[in-house]
């Protein structure tokens, strides 16, 4: 039982309507307490209920009375109810707000300030206040206020944009009233994405949601920034939401090539190159190059191709025009269009004639030293030239002049050497390269390149130059320094001069007879694509090291230390793995050198290396070991050998004292000898008693 469960213990109904009861006609006791009496009160009646304020999510009224009564607390009963504002500005509108129909409820207040909790925002409610002691009820009405910051659904979606290439119109849906929790205001602004120093370009704030932006750069990255807020101060005060977009601009006609150039040309054909614009506003594609000649009965001929560079010239575009009628003049316009468009640019001319020229003069033309093997073995010349610049004339081949000069630089005819470089087919290329062997050292040369064709020789480009001295000579072969049951160390050669680093690829292989397939990764390696340059084309082969050298003193380098390194070539790391004891290898090292961006592979090998038949420690134990079991051997033959020893001798003292004991022997006195009486021939044998 409760302690506020009361009694009714008198009760006087008979036919008095419910308006008559006074105080005298219910009597009641608290079961606990029969002794308490209750006291009859009447409140004072309510003037006036006030919505006071509110917030967001939560409402908060007031209760206006003739009296403050501080003895005793007033009890009300508060019905509230949200509005779907949906439904009330738009009567054809059937979406429903789920979450305001749903805010409704019942709520027992007590004294003169009532708070109604966790509301929603930005909603009208029906709030109904009934005073449970004078049955006095109420109505009013009163808004939740906005959110501060518009919620993720009132961020504007679905952007759409209809974009050329100098506008852009971009516009999106104003959010469901099923959504909205307040107004919404929004501010949008443009910057160009290519120029971060750039300011703003656009700026408009409004409560549309279409906006259209004007006099924008064709093929441009831009970004659209769309803040989105509940009133214009809030963009002041950073209370919004940015939301951002990219978009690109379409590309727009193509602006005038540059540096139109007819570099060379002959009589059936002739070769262009040009440079585009530093913005061309778009993507270019394609390249229409027209021929005009007067014999043409359409005055020109036209051709289009795909934009391609110049595979002499990275900076450049080149165009190829055949079918040219020997000594013709013709004037070649050239124009290119971007990539989604349809017009042309504006064209660029220049005048020709096709006839063969005279080529034009290499440049760059410089030389390296190939040294010998061995040393006093002649060496080689490795020289090299650009492809001329000003071609202007087809090229089949170039000739290489390397002339011996006195000190003096006075040339010597008679000991010039003459090398050619054929050009097949036009393959022209960004740059040569010849090798002259059999060079001295120590020798002043002047070496001489030129451009020719069928009609015409070029111009020569010469540079003077003297060989090395043969004292500077340095054996390239690593050299052997030592080795042990797993490992085998070398000492590298010095770098060339003119060398700042070598790369240097290390392959072991051993001469294993029945192992005839080479390693896959060491076909991989292009130095080593042909088999001649390893030692062997059999046995166990592997790539143990790869090792950058540098100038400076030469390191040792030891195979078979498990090390590990990275192979470029081979894209992966290997594994210095150890040799195997007392067995036979070959080591091949290859020393990978560039030279004006040209690789130059130089193999060497050392064959018939042995590792060591075991460690000092195993051969120790080894000794040991040895030594025990000949212990084992030995001991007990000594034993034996002792043992008959001592046997032997026992027996022979036994018959000789036996042999004593029966024999008595007599002997003939020599006082009277004469040394020439007796021989041993004529004794006489001894007489037995």
């Amino acid at each position: 039982m409760y302690f506020s469960e009361i009694r009714i213990s008198k009760l006087i109904l008979n036919d008095m309507a419910f308006n008559d009861f006074d105080a005298s006609h219910i009597t009641c006791e608290i079961l606990k307490n029969p002794k308490w009496r209750p006291v009859p009160r009447v409140s004072s009646p309510l003037t006036d209920v006030v919505c006071n304020s509110s917030t967001a999510t939560s409402i908060r009224m007031y209760l206006n009375s003739p009296s403050e009564d501080t003895t005793h607390q007033q009890y009300s009963i508060i019905q509230y109810e949200g509005n779907d504002i949906c439904h009330n500005t738009d009567a054809s509108n059937k979406e429903q707000n789920i979450q305001r129909v749903k805010s409704q409820g019942y709520l027992i207040g007590k004294g003169n300030h009532i708070d109604i909790p966790t509301l929603v925002p930005y909603t009208l409610y029906n709030i109904h206040f009934w005073n449970i002691i004078d049955d006095s009820k109420r109505f009013c009405q009163m808004h939740t206020i906005p959110t501060e910051v518009p919620t993720k659904e009132e961020i504007p979606k679905d952007i759409k944009m209809t974009i050329t290439d100098t506008a852009n119109i971009i516009e999106w849906n104003e959010p469901k009233c099923t959504v909205k929790y307040g107004p919404i205001v929004y501010q949008v602004h443009v910057k160009n994405q290519n120029n971060s120093n750039s300011s703003i370009l656009y700026l408009e704030t409004d409560t549309r949601t279409k906006y259209k932006f004007d006099n924008l750069q064709p093929f441009t990255n831009y970004t659209v920034e769309i803040d989105t807020a509940r009133n214009f101060k809030a963009f002041q005060f950073n209370t919004y939401i940015a939301t951002i977009y990219n978009f690109t601009t379409k590309a727009g006609v193509a602006p005038k090539v540059n540096n139109l150039e007819l570099y060379s040309i002959n009589e059936r054909s002739a070769s262009i190159r040009f440079e585009l614009p530093p913005y061309c506003k778009g993507l270019p594609k394609i390249v229409q190059v027209r021929w005009c000649h007067p014999l043409f009965l359409s005055g020109c001929l036209s051709d289009l191709q795909n934009l391609t560079k110049c595979k002499l010239w990275d900076s450049k575009y080149c165009i190829e025009i055949n079918n040219l009628v020997k000594g013709g003049e013709y004037v070649f316009n050239v124009s290119i269009k971007n990539q989604d468009t349809f017009i042309f640019s504006e064209e660029a001319s220049i005048n020709g004639k096709a006839v063969q020229r005279v080529p034009g003069k290499p440049s760059g033309l410089i030389y390296n030293t190939i040294k010998g093997k061995n040393y006093g073995s002649p060496c080689n010349l490795n020289i090299s030239w650009e492809h001329p610049y000003d071609q202007n004339g087809t090229i089949t081949l170039f000739e290489v002049f390397l002339e011996e000069t006195s000190y003096n630089f006075a040339a010597d005819t008679s000991k010039t050497i003459h090398e050619i470089l054929k050009v097949d087919k036009q393959s022209y290329q960004k740059r040569y390269s010849c090798v002259i062997n059999y060079v001295s050292y120590d020798t002043p040369y002047k070496i001489s390149v030129r451009a020719v064709n069928d009609d015409y020789k070029g111009e020569f480009e010469s540079v003077q130059i003297k060989t090395e001295s043969e004292e500077t000579y340095s054996d390239p072969t690593p050299e052997f320094v030592s080795c042990t049951n797993e490992t085998i160390t070398f000492k590298l050669p010095k770098l060339e001069a003119g060398l700042n680093s070598s790369m240097l690829i290390v392959i072991v292989q051993d001469y294993n007879n029945s192992k005839t397939h080479i390693l896959d990764d060491i076909d991989k390696l292009e130095m080593f694509g042909e088999k001649y340059k390893l030692c062997n084309e059999f046995g166990e082969s592997w790539v143990a090291k790869n090792l950058l050298l540098s100038s400076g003193e030469p390191p040792l380098m030891v195979v078979g230390d498990r090390s590990v390194s990275y192979v470029p070539q081979l894209q992966k790391n290997v594994t210095n793995k150890p040799l195997k004891p007392d067995t036979e290898y070959c080591f091949t090292f290859a020393f990978v050198d560039q030279e004006e961006n040209i690789d130059r592979f130089d193999v060497y090998h050392y064959k018939h290396l042995y590792t060591q038949r075991n460690s000092m420690a195993e051969a120790q134990d080894d000794v040991a070991g040895e030594s025990n079991n000949v212990a084992i051997y030995v001991v007990p033959m000594l034993c034996i050998i002792l043992l008959v020893g001592c046997g032997v001798w026992f027996l022979r003292r036994f018959f000789i004292k036996k042999r004593t004991e029966e024999h008595i022997y007599e002997s003939m006195p020599f006082d009277d000898y004469i040394p020439d009486a007796v021989s041993n021939e004529s004794y006489d044998t001894l007489v037995h008693n």
